[in-house]
């Protein structure tokens, strides 16, 4: 049996040790998110989403299994970004993984379900997210589940350096017909 959450402030070591085990998992992965646990995601970064109320952390058993970041608002890295939707609100989805313990067992979708539901129950209108080109799992997960490919950029992260990565949107239905100033960019 699962559940999914908000983190609380008591469950900061818990998440921290999560993404520190994911991280260390996906470091000889090729096909990964190539991060690197004290720099991305850092503890500081990761207590900063946990009490925004930002952070999802799905448990099976009582295990943390999986987590997500979701931040409201675009990220202006991307604000330039051929989206169709530009209007608020915008969800941003970042940091999701599912522990390699986990793995195998649907969660990354039922998460990605569950959040596209609520956006839609929220009055969202898109959810944005990037892939770090390569990491093709990842890219059809989100293709299952509506996810559209929008474009491929070069971005600077702290932890890898340059870095290619491709930028998809999920529009809430009903959401493309009230987009920003009523184009729908393709």
């Amino acid at each position: 049996m699962w559940e999914l959450n908000t983190a609380q402030p008591e469950e900061r070591e818990t998440v921290c040790r999560f993404y520190e085990e994911v991280c260390a998992a996906q470091a000889g992965d090729p096909g990964g998110p190539n991060w690197h646990y004290g720099v991305y995601p850092c503890r500081e970064d990761l207590e900063e989403h946990i009490e925004a109320g930002a952070l999802r952390l799905m448990r099976v058993g009582g295990e943390p299994a999986a987590a997500m970041v979701v931040r409201t608002g675009e990220d202006p890295i991307y604000r330039e970004a051929p989206w169709t939707v530009t209007e608020e609100p915008i969800r941003v989805l970042h940091l999701f993984a599912v522990h390699p313990a986990f793995r195998g067992l649907g969660l990354a979708k039922t998460m990605l379900r569950i959040l596209l539901e609520r956006a839609a129950n929220e009055g969202v209108k898109a959810v944005h997210l990037d892939v770090v080109k390569g990491n093709v799992p990842a890219e059809r997960l989100y293709q299952t589940v509506g996810f559209r490919f929008v474009e491929e950029c070069a971005v600077w992260y702290e932890d890898t350096g340059d870095c290619t990565v491709r930028l998809y949107e999920y529009v809430v239905p009903g959401a493309a017909k009230n987009a920003g100033n009523g184009e729908n960019r393709t």
